[in-house]
């Protein structure tokens, strides 16, 4: 799934994947997500959370947002996401900027058991930006950078890790 770099204006929250309530993704070797830039949400279709504007605003997983769903990794890749890397503003009344998760945008479960995240950029969580779920058990994050915090994952949630590497942070851990 190429998205060509193009900057999105998204209906939703999500890009290449939106899980929502229980639904579920497996994401298997020789699957690629590539080239996704978010910028901005016009609005998030959720059944059973509750999304205040502030978190609205944040909402990026340019190639993956899961919203009491979950994705499991255990192979593939995602190459080359990103969503704002600065707290600009869109035109437009209804639109929120997107810049939490360059790849992947979590409050559900994401699994990494296998397969790469790599060149991911956001403002929080270059490659993961964390507010439930994640397990980190195998494969690689690597050159994903954040403005703020998490070069790899920003986590206001759980984060179990066994296997982690590679990532840049531009500032701060």
């Amino acid at each position: 799934i190429d998205g060509n770099k193009s900057q999105m204006l998204v209906d939703v929250a999500g890009s290449a994947i939106y899980t929502i309530d229980s639904g579920k993704v497996n994401i298997k070797d020789g699957a690629k997500i590539a080239n996704h830039k978010k910028v901005a949400n016009k609005r998030v279709y959720n059944l059973s959370a509750t999304i205040s504007t502030t978190t609205l605003d944040t909402i990026g997983g340019a190639a993956i947002t899961i919203m009491n769903g979950s994705v499991n990794m255990y192979g593939g890749s995602i190459e080359g996401c990103e969503v704002n890397t600065a707290t600009t503003t869109v035109s437009g009344t209804d639109k929120e900027i997107s810049t939490a998760g360059g790849a992947v945008y979590n409050r559900g479960t994401f699994s990494m058991y296998g397969g790469s995240i790599e060149g991911s950029k956001g403002y929080f969580g270059g490659a993961v930006y964390n507010d439930e779920h994640v397990n980190l058990v195998a494969g690689t994050i690597s050159n994903s950078t954040a403005t703020t915090y998490g070069g790899a994952v920003a986590a206001s949630g759980a984060v179990t890790s066994q296997t982690f590497f590679g990532s840049d942070d531009e500032s701060k851990g």
